[in-house]
């Protein structure tokens, strides 16, 4: 055709059939429909543990929150805040929470690069606390999380000034609302108790 000259598409087809030059085509596969993954419902105190991550940014850098709850009392086992949480201090938060509470039958997490790391799985493994996550893109699978974490971001997250605040105080404030949260925050799904309260008449 860039020569000018006249070009039968089928002639040329037939030529490259005889000559064996024509591209294999590959047959396009069927997604495959992945069944829904079944988490387990908590039904006593330390059998589910939900961990996440809340972002918010300060003055230009990222910071980060750690929040592990007890999916059945509804109590914060162990929080950090920082700009930086690996795996190896989200292991620390875990070794902390075991020590102060008791040992998780379950771990529940998403796939994030800080609970997939070997080191923490292999505690976990150890342990004998099952790894359990949730599906990519569905963090509402992880709904006692989900339901903390807007609740926090209400009452105390869009609350901070993080233009004018220094680091150590907004530290302060978060450690203080959990807290306040733990402690004198009745909840209708735990009989109207506060979760350190629940926590302790349920064992």
């Amino acid at each position: 055709k860039r020569e000018g000259i006249k070009v039968n598409h089928k002639k040329v087809y037939r030529i490259y059939s005889q000559l064996s030059l024509q591209k294999p085509v590959k047959a396009s596969r069927k997604l495959k429909c992945s069944k829904p993954i079944h988490l387990t419902t908590p039904e006593y105190p330390a059998h589910v543990w939900s961990a996440d991550f809340l972002e918010l940014y300060l003055r230009g850098r990222k910071l980060r929150i750690l929040i592990v709850i007890d999916d059945f009392t509804r109590l914060v086992v162990g929080t950090l805040v920082d700009f930086s949480i690996p795996a190896s201090r989200v292991l620390l938060v875990i070794e902390k929470s075991i020590a102060l509470y008791s040992r998780p039958r379950i771990f529940r997490t998403d796939n994030g690069s800080e609970f997939i790391e070997g080191r923490l799985n292999r505690f976990l493994s150890n342990a004998r606390i099952r790894h359990e996550f949730i599906e990519k893109g569905k963090p509402q699978q992880n709904g006692f999380s989900e339901s903390f974490n807007a609740r926090f971001e209400d009452e105390c997250l869009r609350m901070l000034d993080l233009n004018l605040m220094p680091l150590k105080e907004i530290k302060q404030a978060i450690y203080d609302w959990i807290k306040e949260y733990n402690y004198q925050r009745p909840h209708s799904s735990i009989a109207y108790e506060t979760p350190i309260r629940f926590h302790i008449l349920s064992y």
